[in-house]
C-alpha cells in the first residue's frame, strides 16, 4: 500500500466507503461511494461527451465541491497571502500611500489609481509588493498542496483538491500548472481573467475552473469521520 499515490481507494475494513491515503498513512477523511444516476459507466461517457450534463461527482463517485464552497474557499486563502504579504512589504506600502496622497494632493484631492500612472516611485513600489504576493501565494498553494492536498481555505471549508483520474498523483508539476493557471495568468490579464476562471465553475460539466482544465483536477468534498 506504500507504493501507491494520493488518492481516494476503498476503505480496508469498510468496501463500500471511500478512504483518503495521503501516500504515506490513511487519514480521517472519507465518503460513502454513492453511485451516480445510470451507473459509474454512464457518468463517465456522459462526463467526456461534448455534450456532457453538469454532474456533482466524479467517476469514480466523490462529491464534487460547489461554486460558493470555492469561492468561499479561495477568499480565507486570499486573505491569509495577504497577511502573510503585509509584514514584509509594510514599509512599502507605507511608501505607497504617502505616494498617492502627495499626487492626490496636487490632483486638487481627486482620487488616485495607482495602477493609472506612470509615476516611476509609485510604479516600484506597486511592481515589489505584487510580486512578493506573487511568490507567497506560489509557496503558499503548491506546498500546502503536495502536503495536505488542500490549503488552509479548503480544509476549513471541507474541500480537497484531486486529479480528475481515480488515483493518479497530485505532483509537483500539476500543482505548479494549477498555481500557474489561477495566479500566473491572472497577474499578467488582471482581474478580468481571474473572474472568468472563477466563474467557469458555474456552467463547466466537471464543475472545474480553468486553472483545474490546466492541471487536470477537481475540488471534491471531503468528510472528517467522527471520533
Amino acid at each position: 500500500m506504500t507504493a501507491r499515490n494520493p488518492g481516494w481507494y476503498p476503505d480496508p475494513q469498510l468496501p463500500n466507503q471511500m478512504r483518503w491515503w495521503d501516500g504515506t498513512a490513511w487519514t480521517s477523511d472519507v465518503y460513502e461511494r454513492a453511485e451516480p444516476p445510470g451507473g459509474f459507466a454512464q457518468a463517465h461517457e456522459s462526463a467526456t461527451s461534448a455534450t456532457a450534463v453538469r454532474t456533482a461527482v466524479t467517476e469514480d463517485g466523490v462529491r464534487l465541491a460547489s461554486f460558493g464552497q470555492r469561492v468561499g474557499a479561495r477568499l480565507v486563502d486570499t486573505l491569509i497571502v495577504a497577511a502573510l504579504t503585509l509584514p514584509l512589504t509594510w514599509s512599502l506600502v507605507g511608501d505607497l500611500m504617502a505616494r498617492l496622497n502627495e499626487l492626490a494632493t496636487e490632483s486638487a484631492g481627486a482620487p488616485v489609481n495607482p495602477f493609472a500612472v506612470q509615476d516611476p516611485l509609485l510604479l516600484r513600489d506597486v511592481g515589489i509588493i505584487s510580486l512578493v504576493s506573487l511568490v507567497i501565494s506560489l509557496v503558499y498553494e503548491v506546498g500546502f498542496l503536495l502536503w495536505r492536498a488542500a490549503t488552509p481555505g479548503k480544509l476549513l471549508v471541507g474541500l480537497r483538491v484531486r486529479r480528475w483520474a481515480p488515483g493518479q498523483a497530485l505532483g509537483p508539476s500539476v500543482v505548479a500548472r494549477r498555481w500557474l493557471g489561477y495566479q500566473g495568468v491572472g497577474q499578467v490579464l488582471g482581474g478580468f481573467y481571474v473572474l472568468i476562471d472563477v466563474a467557469w465553475v458555474l456552467w463547466d460539466p466537471r464543475r472545474q475552473a480553468l486553472h483545474d482544465k490546466l492541471a487536470g483536477t477537481c475540488v471534491v468534498v471531503a468528510r472528517k469521520e467522527r471520533s
